[in-house]
Order: C-alpha cells, then sequence, then structure tokens
C-alpha cells in the first residue's frame, strides 16, 4: 500500500512541478515543450519527433534569451534600416492602416492601375489627414505589397506596367496580414528577433494584436524552415 501510494504522490509531484515550470514560460514555449512531453520514444516515429520537437525548444529558448537581453531602440532602429533597404518603408500605424484600406478601396472591384495611378490616388485622398503623405513615402509602403506578392502584374509594351490586387487580398484583414508577414520576414532576414508584442505596439500601437502576431511569426519561421529543409534535401540529391 505505501508503494502505491508513494508511486501516486511521485507522479502527482512530478505532474504539478511540470505545470508549475510550465506557468513560468510564455505560451509558444510552453506549447513546444508540451509537444515535447508528449513524444512517444519507446517508438522510432516518436523518437524522430522528439529530437525535432527538443529542437525546437532549444531554438525557442536562445530566441527568448536574445530578446530578454536586446536594446529595444537599437533594435527599433535596426528594424526600419533593414525595411528602408529594400525599398520599402513603414509610415507608423494610423498612416499606414490608411494607406492599405485606400489600396483596398483602389483595386478591390479588380481594376488594375500603373503604380503611378495608384500612388497618386493614394497621396490625394490621404494629404488630407496626413499633411506630410508624400509619393515617395507612400510609393514605397505600395513597394513592400510588392514585395509581399500581393500584386497580379501585366507588362504593356510602350505603356507602364498594370497592377491588380491578388483576389486573396482584396480584404483589409488577409491584405493586412500579408504585409505584417512580410515585415516580419525582413526582420528576420536581417536577424532581427522581436517578441510578438513588440510586433503589436510597433505595428498597431497596442498590445491587442499579440497573439496574431505570434501566428505570423510562427508561419514565417515555418516556411523558413521548409525552405532550409528543402534546400538540405536539394544538396543531398545533388552529393548522390
Amino acid at each position: 500500500m505505501y508503494g502505491v501510494t508513494g508511486n501516486l504522490f511521485s507522479t502527482q509531484f512530478r505532474r504539478r512541478l511540470v505545470m508549475f515550470f510550465l506557468s513560468a514560460l510564455n505560451k509558444p514555449l510552453q506549447r513546444k515543450l508540451m509537444s515535447l512531453f508528449q513524444c512517444q520514444i519507446l517508438l522510432e516515429e516518436g523518437r524522430t519527433r522528439s529530437f525535432k520537437a527538443a529542437k525546437s525548444v532549444c531554438e525557442r529558448i536562445v530566441i527568448e534569451l536574445i530578446l530578454q537581453h536586446q536594446n529595444q531602440q537599437q533594435l527599433t532602429s535596426h528594424l526600419w534600416s533593414a525595411v528602408r533597404a529594400r525599398g520599402c518603408q513603414f509610415l507608423g500605424p494610423a498612416m499606414q492602416e490608411e494607406v492599405l484600406k485606400l489600396v483596398i478601396l483602389a483595386l478591390e472591384s479588380g481594376s488594375a492601375l500603373s503604380r503611378k495611378v495608384l500612388v497618386m490616388f493614394i497621396v490625394q485622398k490621404l494629404q488630407p489627414i496626413f499633411s506630410q503623405a508624400s509619393k515617395t513615402s507612400v510609393g514605397h509602403v505600395v513597394q513592400l505589397l510588392y514585395r509581399a506578392s500581393c500584386f497580379k502584374v501585366c507588362k504593356c509594351d510602350g505603356h507602364s506596367s498594370l497592377m491588380e490586387l491578388k483576389e486573396e487580398f482584396r480584404t483589409y484583414e488577409t491584405l493586412r496580414r500579408e504585409h505584417d508577414a512580410q515585415v516580419i520576414q525582413i526582420a528576420q532576414e536581417a536577424g532581427l528577433r522581436i517578441a510578438p508584442e513588440q510586433w503589436s505596439s510597433l505595428l498597431y500601437g497596442d498590445q491587442q494584436h499579440k497573439s496574431q502576431m505570434q501566428s505570423i511569426i510562427d508561419k514565417v519561421w515555418r516556411k523558413k524552415n521548409c525552405l532550409t529543409e528543402t534546400g538540405r534535401q536539394a544538396g543531398r540529391q545533388i552529393d548522390r
């Protein structure tokens, strides 16, 4: 009886200890650790999954340590420098939102406009609200969407190319998500690690979009890891 009671106590104690440990961690790391704990290591497939899960946990811990020791002002400066280096620009949460909404207003019907006409339309609508709006700054936001492959581009002989907003991006929510993903991708390309709550503050000026930012970060990371793995597999094929 004592042995059974001792085993139950030991099991309950370990479970409580794990739950206490997890409660001190953020949700992304909690999910990764739970995924690791659930792996059935007695099976071959389970061991393979556990190795991948352990690698993911280690990567997340490193990222969390980096985030804790970064200078936030320098981080923000490096981010916007990286965005500008790619011919793009972020005009601030309020102004950026209005530009995106005006892009949709101009192109949601499926019409196609040249970049020059699109930019001029947005500037004319924007200047009564934001006097600092210019063709250059708005053009850089359009370039950010172009880099995110939000447009279908039709090249016309002897004329400017026409830009049509892809059907899947003709609502503010879908266009905004792709816009945010592109900014996050640029940050990752520049080697910057930014927490979801920081992204929410930078892109929206509030803390209400933290979970949305985490979802986009995870998606961008999965895409990057998938491309990396594809490259490795291609390299192995060449070696053979």
